[in-house]
C-alpha cells in the first residue's frame, strides 16, 4: 500500500482540484494534450501525483474522472533500474541504457494497472514471465483495447532527471506512445525544477520541448486549512505516535506553524518535527539549507527579482514575476505585496547582506 492511499479526500485540494480540473479539460476539449506540472523545490510535487494516482477519495468531485485511470512512474525507479543486455526499443541499436529501464518500469506499471482492471470485472489473465519490448507494446495493447471506455494518463514523475542524461529516445518512446494510442493515452510530466524548464524552453531541444511545453499546471503553496490536514494525515500522526509523543498538539501548534511556513512543506515538516517553543524560531543551518534549495531551483530572472524585493528596488511586471506570484512566494496581504514566510524573508535578507 502506498501511504497517499491514506491521506485525506481534501489532501491539497487546490493543487489538486487545479490539476484535475486542468486534466478534465485537457481530456474532454482538447485531446492529446499534455500537461507538465512545475513548481519550485518542495512544494510537494511528487506526493500530490502519488496521491492522484492512488488514492480514489477525491473523484467524488469529479464525475468525469470515473473514465479515466492513472499510471505513475517514477523516474528516480528508472534510474537505479538493473539494466542488462537489452537491445532496445524499435528506432536505433544504441538505445541508451535509461530509455531501456524506463520500457521495464513502464511494462511493470501497465501490468499492474491491467491486472487491477481485469480484477474488477473478475477476469485473470495469465502474465507473461519475461519481458522485452514487443510485450511491451503487447501489454499496452491489451490494456487500451480491453477497456476502450477506459482513458490513460502515464505520470512521468521528475522527468528532467532523465533529459539530463539523453534526450532523442526517450522522446521517440513517448512520441511512439502519443501517436500510436491517440485519444487513449495522455501523458502528465512533472518538472523538477523551474531552473530546467527555463533552460529547456530557451535550448529549444526540438520536438519533446515543445512537447512538454504545450501545458502547464503551476502548483501554489496549501492554506491553514491544508496545513491542518497535512499535519493530521495518517504518516505524520504515526510518526508523531510514537517519536513526537513529548511535543504539545500539533493543531494547537498549526496556526502558528502557518504563520512561519507559509505552507511551504519544507519548512512545516522543520517546524512540526524540531521546534519545542514554536514562539521562538531563528535562522539556522537547517533552515538555510532549505531555503537555499528553495532559491536554487528558481530561474535567474526569479532570484534577481526576490533580491531586489528584499532591497526595495521596484520590480516590473514579467513573467517571472508572475510565477512568484503564482506560487505563492510573493503574495497579496492587505494591498501590499509581502513574502510568503517570515524565514524566508530573513534568509534573503542574509544572503542579500553576504
Amino acid at each position: 500500500m502506498n501511504i497517499e492511499e491514506l491521506f485525506p479526500p481534501q489532501y491539497a485540494k487546490s493543487n489538486v482540484d487545479k490539476i484535475l480540473s486542468s486534466i478534465s479539460y485537457a481530456h474532454f476539449k482538447r485531446p492529446s494534450s499534455p500537461l507538465s506540472i512545475i513548481a519550485p523545490a518542495g512544494y510537494g510535487k511528487t506526493h500530490i501525483l502519488r496521491y492522484i494516482a492512488y488514492n480514489r477519495k477525491y473523484r467524488r468531485r469529479y464525475s468525469r474522472l470515473r473514465k479515466i485511470e492513472f499510471i505513475y512512474i517514477n523516474i528516480n525507479e528508472v534510474l537505479i533500474e538493473k539494466v542488462g543486455g537489452a537491445n532496445g526499443f524499435i528506432w536505433a541499436p544504441d538505445y541508451a541504457p535509461q530509455t531501456v529501464a524506463l520500457e521495464k518500469i513502464l511494462y511493470r506499471k501497465v501490468i499492474n494497472k491491467y491486472q487491477e482492471l481485469c480484477k474488477l470485472i473478475k477476469q485473470y489473465p495469465p502474465i507473461p514471465d519475461s519481458w522485452s519490448k514487443d510485450i511491451l507494446i503487447g501489454a499496452i495493447e491489451d490494456l487500451v483495447s480491453k477497456f476502450p471506455d477506459k482513458n490513460f494518463y502515464f505520470i512521468f514523475d521528475d522527468v528532467d532527471k532523465l533529459f539530463q542524461f539523453e534526450t532523442i529516445s526517450i522522446s521517440n518512446l513517448i512520441k511512439y506512445i502519443r501517436d500510436r494510442y491517440r485519444g487513449s493515452i495522455e501523458c502528465i510530466f512533472s518538472i523538477n525544477t523551474t531552473r530546467w524548464f527555463e533552460e529547456a524552453k530557451a535550448e529549444s531541444h526540438g520536438e519533446i520541448v515543445n512537447y512538454l511545453t504545450q501545458r502547464t499546471v503551476v502548483l501554489g503553496l496549501m492554506d491553514i486549512k491544508e496545513t491542518e490536514l497535512y499535519i493530521d494525515n495518517p504518516l505524520m500522526n504515526l510518526y508523531a505516535r510514537y517519536f513526537l509523543h513529548n511535543l504539545p498538539s500539533y493543531k494547537t501548534k498549526s496556526k502558528r506553524i502557518q504563520e512561519l511556513s507559509g505552507g511551504y512543506l519544507p519548512y512545516k515538516k522543520y517546524l512540526i518535527n524540531s521546534i519545542t517553543d514554536i514562539n521562538r524560531i531563528g535562522m539556522n543551518p537547517a533552515l538555510a539549507n532549505i531555503s537555499e534549495k528553495l532559491i536554487v531551483s528558481l530561474t535567474s530572472k526569479q532570484k534577481d527579482i526576490l533580491f531586489d524585493f528584499i532591497a526595495g528596488v521596484k520590480v516590473n511586471n514579467s513573467w517571472d514575476l508572475n510565477f512568484l506570484q503564482e506560487t505563492g512566494i510573493i503574495k497579496r496581504y492587505k494591498s501590499q505585496n509581502i513574502l510568503f514566510s517570515p524565514i524566508f524573508k530573513k534568509y534573503l535578507e542574509i544572503r542579500n547582506r553576504s
